[in-house]
């Protein structure tokens, strides 16, 4: 019987290749299918939505290492494609792409109108520009084009003024969104989203967050206070209304977790309650990473003195 050391010595060659179990899933049929039409829209989807895609596993296999991938391993859509209207789909390395069921007239008209040029221009207009509207031929519902942006508290804030900065742009947005009769109607910290260009100038990975490339891990940032301005959006306005009795008489039934509906709250200030729940949710999780906290961190032996960091307070 041989050896465990001679076991080692004779296995195969490609078990020291690195071979994902990133074969093409149900979910990504969708897009296969409909890459071409896309293709003719200007829009060209990852290698891994043609149809003669060959894994790059397959065709360059590589050993295996820590740290590396490959790009096209990345699956980001598993689930039916009924299942994702309401998800955002990251396909392009500078766009996103957004299904939305054609029935969300409001949806799509809130949006087109946010988007029309002497509001786009409005620094007050906080609302993700919609770039473009791909309506497939026999379809009921359409493609809603968007700019790649990124979870807006990643990676952490540097000081006191960035958390300010942060704030004052999504008070303005949502006072802006109010002066217009429109509520939001969802806001959490899940609906807001960093123009990171400034922040992370090689750009991120949409299926691998922590990457530049998709294929190494790491990323390069730079501080918000040093690369201002850093401009924060509001997304996902699939509840956003319009009233135009004005924001005192509005009113929409409040949607229990059982599915019921209960007493009719002010939209308007179910929107300032919740942007007010993102806020405190923001500076709780985040405050613990957070320079600033340091001249307050228990025990007292721990806390860093004020002079070994003034660059931190130069900005707040």
């Amino acid at each position: 019987m041989p050896s465990e050391a001679t076991d080692r010595t004779e296995a195969p060659q490609d078990s020291k290749l690195y071979t994902p179990d990133s074969g093409r899933k149900e979910g990504e049929i969708f897009w296969v299918n409909h890459q071409p039409f896309l293709a003719s829209r200007g829009y060209m989807l990852r290698p891994r939505y043609h149809a003669d895609w060959v894994p790059s596993w397959q065709s360059n296999p590589r050993p295996k290492k820590f740290g590396v991938y490959y790009e096209d391993q990345h699956i980001i859509h598993y689930s039916p494609v009924r299942l994702r209207l309401a998800y955002i789909v990251q396909l392009l390395g500078t766009i996103h792409l957004a299904l939305a069921d054609h029935r969300c007239d409001t949806y799509l008209g809130w949006l087109s109108s946010r988007s029309q040029a002497e509001l786009k221009d409005n620094p007050r207009n906080h609302a993700i520009p919609l770039l473009d509207v791909i309506q497939f031929p026999d379809e009921n519902w359409a493609l809603l084009v968007k700019a790649m942006f990124r979870y807006f508290a990643s990676p952490n804030f540097h000081c006191v003024s960035e958390f300010i900065e942060l704030f004052r742009q999504l008070l303005a947005g949502l006072e802006f969104m109010n002066r217009l009769n429109i509520a939001h109607g969802d806001i959490t910290i899940n609906d807001i989203v960093m123009d990171h260009r400034r922040v992370i100038a090689k750009g991120i990975h949409f299926a691998m967050d922590g990457s530049h490339d998709g294929a190494t891990r790491g990323l390069f940032t730079e501080l918000r206070v040093r690369v201002a301005p850093v401009n924060y959006y509001y997304i996902d306005f699939e509840f956003a209304q319009c009233f135009p009795e004005g924001i005192e008489v509005a009113a929409v039934p409040k949607l229990s977790f059982d599915g019921s509906y209960g007493v009719p709250n002010n939209p308007f200030k179910e929107d300032v309650y919740d942007l007010d729940e993102a806020i405190f949710t923001t500076l709780k999780w985040r405050i613990w990473n957070t320079p600033y906290r340091d001249p307050t961190y228990p025990p007292p032996w721990s806390r860093l003195p004020y002079y070994l960091f003034p660059s931190r307070h130069l900005f707040a």
